[in-house]
């Protein structure tokens, strides 16, 4: 399963960041295109930070 955050165009895009953000060749096969993509540091901290947006944690 890949990353909900990836988005194909012409290049494959990671939306989990607030600018624009082109993977690596590693990390499109490390992360992005694999269920591990829940490893991606960029992953990580959209998480934990839609979580502080919900209220779920404290900063």
């Amino acid at each position: 399963m890949k990353c909900p955050h990836l988005a194909k165009w012409v290049v494959s895009v990671c939306k989990a960041v607030s600018n624009t953000y082109v993977p690596s060749n590693f990390e499109l096969q490390e992360y992005c295109k694999t269920k591990s993509h829940k490893k991606c540091p960029f992953f990580l901290k959209n998480t934990a930070v839609k979580r502080e947006a919900d209220g779920l944690i404290s900063a």
